[in-house]
């Protein structure tokens, strides 16, 4: 007597290509959106710079030294133009991440379960898992790419502004710049995918990821910014040393792998809690 054995079919290999055109199909709205955004903020700094250089080919050391010039008006106003163009485009860098967060990545999965899109997506041969994967690398690489750029941007532009002078790099400045704008823009984006995934509904998970970004960034500057003294080993910590850099290493480094962690419980703590309720229902 023989016995039969039934093997289960062998799943389909899905081609990477493919898995990629499906995530840039789902994200083309925010791909859209953030190019158009980085684009208008990179040519707002481009202008508020050129303002400042050109004030400087007027003589403004000079000017700013002396008290007096042939083109002392033109410098100094072309200066104020551009510190509060700087000073506008600050504000509006410190909120581009809980925007990235809340208008980018929240809504990106609530609204496949909104709409009834989740079953069309799970039946095209490609696991939950692996495709979320995929979500939030590519999403995450291009919010990376692009506020590293506006980051860079407005590091040049207040770089010769101060050399002027004219704008002042206070500490509400420090999150608008490079490289802790793409390390508070990741975060926020991985934020607002994980309150997505949690709560399948696009306002609540807008809700919540303004929310939960407003108190990390409060937690960040009232609790631990003030100790990052202790976590700079790397250079002398005297009164003279310019701790700019390091303190926006140790930030970045801090939110980096806070995103990562956010991401992985992206990942794989819902897929655990639903195996774990299907097992208590199974032995139920």
């Amino acid at each position: 007597m023989t016995t039969l054995t039934l093997t289960a079919p062998a799943r389909p290999r899905i081609p990477g290509r493919r898995t990629l055109w499906l995530i840039v199909r789902q994200q083309r709205g925010n791909l859209i959106g953030l190019v158009v955004l980085a684009g208008i903020l990179c040519v707002l700094l481009t202008m508020a710079a050129l303002k400042v250089d050109q004030a400087n080919s007027l003589g403004l050391h000079a000017c700013l030294a002396e008290g007096a010039g042939g083109h002392c008006a033109t410098a100094n106003s072309l200066l104020e133009q551009a510190s509060q163009q700087l000073k506008n485009l600050k504000i509006a860098l410190l909120v581009i991440p809980a925007l990235i967060g809340a208008f980018g990545g929240a809504p990106l999965i609530a609204r496949e379960y909104e709409t009834g899109v989740v079953r069309y997506s799970r039946t095209q041969g490609i696991p939950p898992e692996r495709f979320l994967a995929g979500t939030l690398l590519f999403g995450g690489a291009v919010v990376m790419a692009l506020t590293s750029l506006v980051g860079i941007l407005f590091n040049w532009a207040t770089g010769l502004s101060n050399a002027g002078f004219g704008f002042t790099v206070s500490p509400n400045t420090f999150a608008a710049q490079f490289p802790a704008l793409p390390a508070w823009s990741l975060f926020a984006y991985v934020l607002g995918v994980l309150c997505s995934r949690m709560l399948h509904r696009t306002v609540p998970a807008m809700g919540a990821a303004l929310i939960g970004y407003g108190a990390i960034v409060y937690l960040v500057q009232e609790w631990l910014r003030p100790h990052y003294a202790a976590l700079v080993f790397w250079t002398s910590n005297s009164p003279q040393a310019n701790l700019f850099w390091p303190y926006q290493v140790v930030e970045a480094a801090g939110l980096f792998i806070a995103a990562i962690l956010l991401a992985l419980g992206c990942i794989f703590v819902p897929h655990v809690l639903q195996d774990y309720a299907w097992g208590k229902r199974a032995a139920a």
